[in-house]
């Protein structure tokens, strides 16, 4: 490392500790006026042993129910199985690359983009036949 840098960087830590030491009043001075608006809070808070009854509890509202899903049809649960198998082949393919078959890794790699290609056929198959949003 060249001495211009050490250089640089020694006084800029001087400067980061000056400043430190600069604002070391500062931050003595808030934490004084903290303690003393605690202490005036405290002073001025009613006893506790004369609070009044504390009204009993509100049962709160009750939430606000959600729409239920409908269950996924048998296209949507072809569409979930083809997405998985388009990871695992994808999967596959990245380690056989990184052992150096090519050809399998190309081969697989292939199979799963048909795999995915499949899953969002069968997904427009499906919101074609029920009319989804």
């Amino acid at each position: 490392m060249p001495h211009c840098l050490l250089g640089t960087l020694a006084i800029i830590l001087i400067l980061l500790g000056g400043v430190s030491i600069a604002l070391l009043p500062l931050a003595t001075a808030l934490v004084r006026l903290q303690a003393a608006v605690a202490r005036t809070a405290r002073r001025h808070e009613p006893p506790t042993d004369c609070l009044p009854p504390m009204p009993s509890p509100q049962p709160p509202p009750p939430a606000p129910q959600k729409p239920e899903e409908p269950p996924p049809t048998a296209l949507e649960r072809a569409a979930q199985g083809l997405v998985i198998a388009f990871t695992v082949l994808l999967a596959t393919a990245a380690y056989y690359l990184g052992i150096g078959d090519v050809n399998t890794a190309n081969k697989l790699a292939q199979w799963a983009y048909y795999a995915l290609a499949g899953a969002v056929l069968a997904l427009l198959a499906d919101t074609a036949i029920h009319r989804r949003p």
